[in-house]
């Protein structure tokens, strides 16, 4: 049965009634989204959907609590996922109705006794999809409020994506699938497999860099090749040896040559000095002469006198004599001085 909505006319032509149907809806689905709506806007006012006091997911929760129905498809798709994602987590499946008249208070049980496991970190609530009316039990107020006073994280995984219910917004957190919740819980185990298999690449490439590094150098300390090497050293030793001892060689003959030319040089530069030296002395002589023979002393022993007045000037002319005002003069002779009165 459905309830349909639109105005009713009248066919002209005919005369008969026509209804133009704007909007149908199943008999009674309008009664259920006014209840939802009523109750959202009850518990929203309470305080039960506030983010604020939503709990964090634990990164890596080592035992999870499913609560679904027995050998469903939704806890199929959520337990191969967690088995293919995960590496940690251990899951356990709480059976519940998920749909019908009793199935809000034995969600509510299951809930209970998922509280009282030993070691749960997160609670899922798992189902698959439907009409709002096989979901009506996810929007259960006393359902809801188990949820808002459990202690333990929640998800919920109820329905497709389009479908919400009350059980999603109390929830710490929403998935739109059991897949979702799943892959929620086993993202960061993902990534640190990921993490674990990168790291496992590199230090598998660092350990065969290193191998080779080894290999390379046992190779060098390998017996043969140190012999080699120290083969190959003494061959360069030797035939640099050689090399020296015949620049040696040619360095020492040079050296004999080089010898014989500094002799050479040294002879002529003692005969050169030899016959600088008498040539200035024969200079020096022969000068040492020319001024000896100007003396004045010697042209004195030759008989001659020179005057020589009180101002110390030599009267060489008679005019100079009666010039001169000495009273006294000078005569010089060969063997000594005379002072003579004017």
């Amino acid at each position: 049965q459905v309830i349909v909505y639109g105005p009713i006319s009248v066919y002209a032509k005919r005369g008969t009634f026509q209804l133009i149907v704007q909007r149908i809806t199943p008999m009674g689905a309008g009664d259920l989204k006014e209840q939802f709506l009523k109750l959202k806007y009850k518990l929203e006012k309470e305080g039960l959907f506030d983010l604020s006091v939503k709990q964090p997911l634990p990164k890596l929760p080592k035992k999870v609590a499913l609560i679904t129905a027995l050998n469903s498809a939704a806890s199929a798709d959520f337990i191969n996922v967690m088995r293919r994602r995960s590496f940690l987590t251990d899951v356990t499946v709480i059976p519940a109705l998920v749909q019908g008249e009793t199935s809000a208070q034995s969600l509510i049980s299951a809930l209970h006794k998922a509280q009282k496991l030993e070691g749960v970190e997160v609670i899922v609530f798992c189902r698959g999809g439907g009409a709002q009316e096989d979901l009506w039990s996810f929007n259960d107020e006393n359902l809801v409020r188990e949820i808002f006073n459990c202690t333990i994280a929640t998800i919920s995984g109820v329905g497709h994506q389009t479908d919400v219910t009350l059980c999603d917004l109390v929830c710490d957190v929403r998935a739109e699938t059991p897949t979702a919740a799943a892959q929620i819980l086993s993202e960061p185990q993902v990534r640190i497999k990921d993490r674990l298999a990168r790291c496992s690449l590199h230090l598998k490439s660092k350990m065969s860099a290193f191998e080779t590094g080894l290999q390379k150098q046992l190779a060098r300390i390998h017996p043969g090749h140190v012999l080699g090497l120290i083969e190959k050293k003494y061959q360069q030793s030797e035939s640099r040896y050689q090399r020296v001892s015949d620049r040696l060689k040619r360095d020492l003959m040079g050296l004999s040559d080089k010898r014989l030319r500094i002799d050479d040089s040294i002879e002529m530069l003692v005969r050169g000095q030899k016959l600088v030296f008498e040539r200035n002395f024969y200079r020096f002589d022969k000068t040492f002469r020319l001024f000896n023979s100007l003396d004045p002393k010697n042209v004195l022993n030759r008989g001659y006198v020179y005057v020589e007045g009180e101002n110390g000037t030599i009267i060489m002319r008679k005019q100079q004599w009666a010039k001169d005002e000495s009273a006294v003069v000078k005569l010089h002779f060969s063997d000594g001085v005379i002072n003579l009165e004017k």
